[in-house]
């Protein structure tokens, strides 16, 4: 009787035992491949029976291909991560110049209704007669009755 050497990807009950998964076991042939049927004998993504002329490269190979496998997964996850956060990063900075933008035009209308009534007063002004006060004039320059009666007052 050929006996062959597998290891256990999922719990298995061989011989009457319940097995753990990841134990090694050797079984004959007809368990090996009742166990093969039942997809317990599982390494690397791939269904696998180990042979006693097998080496452990074999192992080591399929362990390779499925280290690879979940490195790329990671990274491929890793990726998406950083371009959904970069994603949403450029949104906000968007929102942000949008709304720069806004106050822009907002800011650039009301200069362009200061300049227009600064054109207005100048006019106002080269069309009044010399010495005559313009409609409105400034409160900054315009004299308030405060102050006319404190220039009246005698000093003594």
């Amino acid at each position: 009787m050929d006996d062959v050497t597998v290891t256990l990807a999922t719990p298995a009950k061989v011989g009457g035992k319940n097995e753990p998964q990841g134990k090694v076991l050797t079984v004959s042939l007809t368990v090996r491949d009742q166990l093969l049927a039942a997809g317990a004998l599982v390494s690397g993504g791939e269904v696998v029976a180990l042979l006693p002329d097998e080496t452990t490269s074999v192992f080591e190979q399929a362990v390779a291909v499925k280290a690879k496998q979940i490195a790329q997964t990671i990274v491929e996850a890793a990726v998406e991560e950083a371009v959904t956060e970069l994603t949403a990063s450029a949104n906000e900075a968007n929102a942000r110049a949008d709304t720069a933008e806004a106050h822009t035009a907002e800011a650039q209308a009301q200069l362009t209704v200061m300049q227009d009534r600064v054109l207005e007063l100048q006019a106002q002004l080269e069309a009044a007669p010399q010495g005559s006060v313009p409609q409105e004039a400034p409160e900054e320059t315009a004299k308030t009755p405060a102050k006319v009666a404190s220039k009246s007052k005698p000093k003594g």
